[in-house]
């Protein structure tokens, strides 16, 4: 009697501890393989990963830090360093702000000219007028002089 008691205890704690292992988002339901969406026209099978109803990320070891987020809106959140074909994004960025300084430079040189060229179109325009008043105050003198 004692044994069976004891056997008992043995298995209902064996499946206790069985069922509990077993995590709600590693179920089938989260992680499995599976083909995607039939308009993309690849019939392999992927490993899926389905995020939960805020998203999903990864933590460090210590479940301190967030090293990765991705929410269900697309939004990817990275905390640390992000490299691209070993070089570090922010080194990539600075030297396009290079860049995009030369491309902010040219930009106003060709405001500035273009502003100039305008201030001459009025300031010609304005002498022609003049030009033309002169012409008719003669042109009226000669026919009345006469």
């Amino acid at each position: 009697m004692k044994v069976c008691k004891i056997l008992f205890g043995t298995i209902f704690l064996l499946i206790t501890l069985l069922s509990f292992s077993r995590l709600a988002f590693a179920s089938d339901d989260y992680i499995k393989l599976e083909k995607r969406m039939e308009s993309e026209g690849d019939q392999r099978e992927w490993l899926t990963i389905k995020q939960s109803e805020a998203g999903f990320r990864i933590v460090s070891n210590d479940g301190k830090k967030e090293a990765v987020m991705v929410d269900n809106f697309g939004g990817i959140y990275l905390n640390g360093d992000l490299y691209l074909n070993n070089k570090k994004i922010n080194d990539v960025l600075n030297e396009s702000v290079t860049r995009n300084y030369v491309n902010t430079v040219v930009v106003v040189i060709i405001s500035v000219l273009s502003i100039l060229l305008l201030v001459l179109t009025f300031v010609l325009l304005k002498l022609k007028r003049e030009i033309n008043n002169l012409n008719n105050k003669f042109l009226k003198e000669i026919i009345k002089g006469e």
